[in-house]
């Protein structure tokens, strides 16, 4: 038969009748088949015709989703295959009590990454399996569009959490040791070895990354199909290798280079049907071969702890990923030997992580008198700074892992208020900010005292000191133990974030007023309301009630002005949980506890008082009140107001923003460290309202002032 444009034309119609799914691939066929004449006289490069225009672009896509199509089913069917595996061999009741963590080295193919997210965002909202998914990218542009694709997709899900990392390059041991060791339960990575110069050395590093049983999956090129020579054989050099294997590996070398590094068992390949092999491996879990390998050769745990029989840190031991294990006890181990020990476990390991357990040996009172509690601060919370200070002295670039372990030290329902606890507490959360990002991490445990070691608990603290390592999540946790059920349970801090709401349903709820504070106080009592909605430009007068009749020692003050301290701002938008009772909900809050009653410090005039109270009707006073103070009328305790002498040269609106602060400010630095002349202040965040007072204090007394003052950036 003659070949004409006509009868080439019928056959391709022909063709996409019959392979409907082939038509992109026809159509790029058939567009680089008129080219060729242009191509072979040198009228024409072979690139124009590739990526001469945007429709060549777009058939070109839609050929590699058609390729990828099959791939993303193997990679998510090995995915639940694993998944299974674990969920069969562990005690956890659902896959809802499990933490996947996925190390994903992506190389710009963020479009074939999406429909894998899709069913792992399926497959979280179906078990409420928590998922940690660490994307990584060298490409900047790449990975930006990556960010912007994902979170288009990512809105309404609580239960998948993304990191996009840049920094991470497969070919630099120097920046792959600075990520934990086993961290990842999940390790994925598509044609990223083949341009590997030493490929042994790049899978032990990804090797390094995986737990214990940990899935590795390698997409790589093992073969080039015969239609690689119609598509590519237009470039240059195509045809130059002297054989017709072109890709660098096939299955078996694969296969023997994974059996020679050691560490992984049952290498599987799955051959797809295009020129891709999916190699299966996971990571051994028998101890004797772990031992031996790098990834637990150089790692350390410092356990500031006892090493006593049924003792925390004893128990702990074994649940440790390593047997490089160090003991500092509380009674005698002094800054000398915490120094000594450091620099040597610096020096000798890539990765070390410090569990600074004191505080539990530590939780009670001998005598509760200020000399008590500061003799604690200076054994707990001095060597605990002396510690950060020694390991940055050995070497500002190596950040440990640090955990802080503290009992009953978080007010949750059904502890213990162990207010021993607080100044470490506060310590470690100002250190939060300067130490290397969710590598300091608080976790409290509460328990009764006879069962701080008991075997759930000790590996409900194990597991989560190893799980959690390099995620972006809280840096605040509780391990709670529900005695009756024998379960740990993980209690974070809860915000109250923006959300929608109906405003219709709730404008039915609310009377509005319209009202001017200075004027119509004494027509109608009112407060500030916070919307459900928790924004700003929301906030509304309501009507208020007042007291009707005055308990014993109480006034009820007429506001004239209140102070707004920073703090505020964040309760009324619910960021503040440090209010609240740890890990509940606003309403089932005391009241004076809630997020929803901003404002503390105030000025007013009194409007009534009680028979036995020393102010009278008229007094004009500054104080504070625990319930809010965004009311036309307030009922204090005549403990939390005092007068204002008539000579005060300030007025109502400077001295409305001081009882908090100043109270802070000579609380601490007169009373519990009892500062002197001559001494060093370092004061953070100098230019705030707390910091200004700071300074001025300070020079009062003569001490010297240190102050840091900046932005976000």
């Amino acid at each position: 038969e003659q070949v004409t444009l006509h009868s080439t034309q019928l056959r391709l119609r022909h063709l996409f009748d019959r392979f409907p799914r082939l038509k992109p691939l026809l159509i790029s066929l058939d567009t680089y088949g008129s080219c060729l004449k242009d191509i072979f006289t040198e009228q024409q490069n072979a690139f124009d015709v590739f990526l001469g225009n945007n429709e060549t672009e777009q058939t070109l896509q839609q050929i590699k989703t058609i390729i990828s199509a099959n791939k993303t089913q193997q990679i998510f069917h090995a995915i639940c295959q694993h998944l299974h595996i674990l969920n069969h061999q562990s005690n956890h009741g659902s896959l809802g009590d499990r933490r996947l963590r996925i190390f994903w080295f992506a190389r710009g193919e963020h479009l074939d990454v999406l429909p894998v997210l899709h069913l792992l965002l399926n497959l979280s909202r179906q078990t409420t399996l928590w998922i940690d998914l660490h994307y990584v990218d060298t490409d900047p542009i790449q990975l930006t569009e990556a960010e912007q694709l994902f979170e288009t997709h990512l809105a309404d899900q609580t239960h998948l959490n993304m990191i996009y990392d840049q920094t991470t390059d497969l070919f630099n041991n120097e920046i792959l040791e600075k990520i934990p060791f086993e961290s990842f339960d999940i390790v994925f990575a598509a044609n990223k070895l083949q341009e590997s110069e030493d490929l042994m050395r790049s899978l032990v590093s990804l090797r390094h990354l995986l737990v214990p049983n940990g899935l590795l999956l390698l997409l790589e090129l093992t073969d080039a199909p015969l239609y690689f020579d119609l598509i590519f054989g237009l470039l240059d050099n195509w045809w130059l290798p002297s054989s017709n294997a072109r890709a660098l590996r096939d299955t078996h070398q694969w296969s023997t280079a994974l059996q020679e590094i050691g560490g992984f068992e049952g290498v599987e390949t799955v051959k797809n049907q295009s020129e891709s092999t999916l190699i299966i491996a996971h990571k051994t879990t028998s101890q004797k071969v772990l031992q031996t390998l790098d990834e637990r050769k150089h790692q350390a745990w410092l356990l500031f702890a006892k090493n006593e029989p049924q003792s925390l840190g004893h128990n702990i031991v074994p649940l440790l990923p390593c047997s490089n294990i160090r003991f500092l006890d509380v009674h005698t181990s002094t800054i000398d030997i915490i120094r000594s020990v450091l620099q040597t476990m610096m020096n000798t390991y890539k990765q070390l992580y410090i569990v600074f357990a004191w505080p539990l040996e530590q939780t009670c009172l001998r005598d509760n008198n200020d000399l008590t509690l500061k003799e604690h601060e200076e054994s707990i919370c001095g060597t605990f700074i002396q510690l950060l200070q020694i390991i940055h002295a050995v070497s500002p670039t190596f950040h440990p892992f640090i955990y802080v372990i503290t009992k009953h030290a978080q007010l949750n329902p059904g502890s213990d208020c162990n207010i021993l606890e607080s100044p470490l507490i506060g310590l470690v959360r100002s250190l939060m900010v300067e130490y290397e990002q969710h590598r300091l991490q608080l976790i409290d445990l509460q328990a009764p005292s006879t069962m701080i070691n008991a075997s759930v608990l000790v590996h409900a603290l194990a597991e989560y000191i190893i799980t959690f390592r390099y995620t972006k999540n809280t840096d605040e946790m509780v391990l709670y133990l529900d005695t009756n059920e024998m379960k740990v349970k993980h209690i974070t801090w809860y915000y109250e974030m923006l959300q929608a709401h109906d405003k219709k349903e709730d404008q039915s709820k609310l009377k509005q007023m319209c009202i001017i504070p200075r004027q119509d106080a004494n027509q109608q009592p009112f407060c500030l309301r916070v919307p459900p909605s928790r924004f700003l430009t929301e906030l509304t007068w309501t009507p208020d009630n007042r007291v009707k009749e005055l308990q014993p020692s109480m006034i009820e003050i007429q506001i004239h002005c209140v102070g707004i301290n920073f703090r505020d701002v964040l309760k009324a938008r619910g960021l503040y949980p440090h209010t609240r009772v740890f890990g509940q909900l606003d309403e089932d809050q005391p009241y004076v506890n809630r997020d929803t009653e901003p404002g503390s410090d105030f000025v007013g005039t009194i409007a009534r008082a009680c028979p036995s109270v020393s102010f009278q009707p008229g007094d004009h006073v500054i104080g504070f009140s625990l319930r809010g103070a965004f009311h036309s009328h307030v009922t204090v305790d005549s403990k939390q107001i005092v007068r204002i002498p008539p000579e005060c040269p300030l007025t109502d609106e400077q001295l409305s923003v001081m009882p908090v602060i100043c109270l802070t400010v000579i609380y601490s630095l007169k009373y519990r460290i009892h500062l002197r002349r001559g001494q060093t202040v370092l004061i953070h965040a100098a230019t705030g309202g707390a910091g200004q007072i700071c300074i001025q204090y300070c020079q009062w007394i003569g001490a010297r002032v240190l102050a840091t003052a900046g932005t976000e950036e």
